[in-house]
């Protein structure tokens, strides 16, 4: 609660706040169900912002992974550094979605939604791309 009243407080002032871009979905293979998402989340803020859940309308269920050497881990959370930013990319942390609740071509638009430790909900649009 503290960290979503700074945040409010930081936005009253005209200073800046979290925010997601970049946002990407690597297309899956014909009849996968799932498929995975990257984004950039920058944290102008004084404060590290744990990102504690993602979800999207597109997928039954969203999680943090960490990708290392091909290997997949699930993550509570993903940290984004005070006055820095995160970058979920393919050999490290990233979204999974699993049970794609339809079929993603590349060129779709879907959004998704990070939610931080404090509450607050940010929303960004992600396109379906080859890679």
């Amino acid at each position: 609660m503290i960290l979503l009243a700074a945040l409010v407080a930081a936005s009253l002032v005209g200073q800046k706040t979290l925010s997601a871009s970049k946002a990407w979905i690597k297309a899956p293979a014909a009849g996968e169900t799932t498929a995975t998402a990257y984004v950039v989340v920058d944290n102008p803020t004084m404060y590290d912002v744990y990102l504690m859940s993602a979800s999207t309308d597109a997928a039954g269920r969203a999680q943090f992974q960490k990708v290392v050497a091909g290997k997949a881990e699930p993550l509570e959370a993903v940290i984004a550094p005070a006055y820095d930013s995160v970058e979920l990319k393919p050999e490290g942390n990233q979204i999974l979605l699993t049970d794609l609740k339809r079929p993603l071509a590349v060129g779709d638009k879907i959004t998704l939604f990070l939610t931080t430790d404090g509450g607050l909900t940010i929303e960004v649009e992600a396109e379906v791309r080859k890679n």
